[in-house]
């Protein structure tokens, strides 16, 4: 009687260890075979972005989008905090109504979505990420909110994207960054050095040549002063 007893334990044991196996790997199987999204776009009101259907992908007050401007200059600061109308840095429906998509990328591959959002006094702008398959749809904001920042686009495999911030009196910087990793890549930029009492040349991206390369030029006042082609593995760079 105790050895069936113990037949029925292990046996038990046994099912349970293969039904969770078997969850496993119906959910990373679920996970993969999502497909990638379609065209997507820009809702009439510039306050969502739609898949091929219709259906909302991302609100601009969305709680993590909203978070973020409640901790920006432009709602912790009285004064400007006050120039926002109807509550706009603490009303959710006063904010969605401020703020706009200003432009989205959807990566080669399908699978993120960059998009640039402003809120009041405008044309300021906050650049983002937002990884919907990755549960429960990760959103990453990029930059802090001011002039010039925005997302650029990826790369043409979408392994990579671009956007741009430090912006200052006209002149911005680009920042690359992994699609999947999320780290930005320790560029080696030419024609940059900074000048003693005068400040720092800006960069402007210009465009992917291929998966590694990209073109950009120098600025100093929102001219430009040059221009490079550049490897993002090899860190060479090539005056053109």
């Amino acid at each position: 009687m105790r050895l069936n007893f113990l037949k029925i334990i292990i046996l038990a044991i046994i099912i349970f260890g293969l039904g969770v196996f078997g969850f496993n790997v119906v959910s990373k199987i679920r996970i993969k075979s999502q497909k990638p999204l379609q065209p997507i776009k820009i809702s009439s009101d510039k306050k969502s972005i739609l898949d091929e259907r219709g259906r909302v992908i991302l609100d601009v007050a969305d709680d993590r989008i909203f978070n973020f401007f409640q901790k920006t200059e432009r709602c912790t600061d009285d004064y400007n905090r006050k120039l926002v109308p109807n509550n706009g840095c603490i009303d959710r429906a006063a904010f969605r109504n401020f703020s706009d998509f200003v432009s989205i990328s959807l990566s080669p591959r399908g699978t993120e979505i960059g998009f640039t959002v402003s809120f009041y006094l405008k044309p300021d702008s906050v650049a983002g990420v937002l990884h919907p398959f990755r549960a429960p749809g990760e959103i990453r904001i990029l930059t802090d909110y001011y002039l010039g920042n925005k997302f650029l686009g990826f790369s043409p495999n979408g392994n990579y994207f671009v956007f741009s911030d430090g912006c200052w009196e006209g002149d911005c910087s680009f920042t690359i960054t992994s699609s999947e990793t999320m780290e930005s890549l320790d560029l080696d930029l030419q024609g940059i050095e900074c000048e003693r009492g005068y400040g720092c040349y800006g960069t402007e991206f210009r465009g992917w040549i291929n998966n590694e390369e990209i073109e950009y030029d120098v600025t100093w006042g929102g001219d430009i002063k040059g221009s490079y082609r550049y490897d993002i593995i090899t860190k060479q760079a090539n005056k053109i």
